[in-house]
């Protein structure tokens, strides 16, 4: 099961007030984005989701999916 996702869709999970452009040079294309430990690096790729899942943005910033 899962749902499929475009990464950029997280932005509001994480509060962040940054533009899609900043937040694919800061974080995404720097290989900081991971999902359980695998790192997303392409921003306009669906990736699949799945309750438990945890996806982190940096070291302090991380949100387990329900």
């Amino acid at each position: 099961m899962g749902t499929y996702f475009k990464l950029l869709v997280f932005k509001d999970a994480f509060g962040l007030e940054k533009s899609n452009g900043e937040l694919r040079k800061q974080f995404i294309t720097t290989g900081a984005v991971q999902l359980d430990g695998e790192k997303l690096i392409d921003p306009m790729a669906d990736f699949r989701a799945e309750a438990g899942q945890v996806l982190r943005l940096s070291k302090k910033q991380s949100i387990r999916l329900v």
